[in-house]
């Protein structure tokens, strides 16, 4: 047994789709999977394309057919990422309920 950690920086606000990659990295690490979580790693790395602003929201899938020589769909949900046009608003993708999931409203107000 050898622990692991992975750490995921950006410089772009895909919050929940690297945490959508965290949490498959994950479940795949615990499966009988014959593929290296390495080479997941640098796939996503290497040959995910970052979207254009505006442009279509890319939908990866880490245990699909991108990955596995056989063809199978994935089981796991794909990792959404999108980048919203540059008239438009900055692209928020926090999880804002989390903070009143954890705190009492009072709590969150002060």
């Amino acid at each position: 047994f050898m622990p692991k950690c992975i750490c995921l920086i950006s410089h772009y606000p895909f919050y929940r789709g690297m945490r959508r990659f965290l949490r498959q990295l994950y479940s795949i690490s615990l499966s009988a999977s014959k593929i290296p979580i390495e080479r997941y790693i640098s796939y996503f790395v290497s040959h995910v394309p970052f979207p254009k602003p505006g442009g279509a929201t890319l939908h990866v899938h880490l245990d699909g057919s991108l990955m596995d020589a056989v063809g199978q769909h994935s089981s796991l949900p794909p990792i959404v990422l999108s980048h919203p046009a540059l008239c438009d608003l900055p692209s928020m993708d926090l999880d804002f309920l989390a903070p009143f999931r954890c705190l009492s409203i009072p709590n969150v107000m002060n």
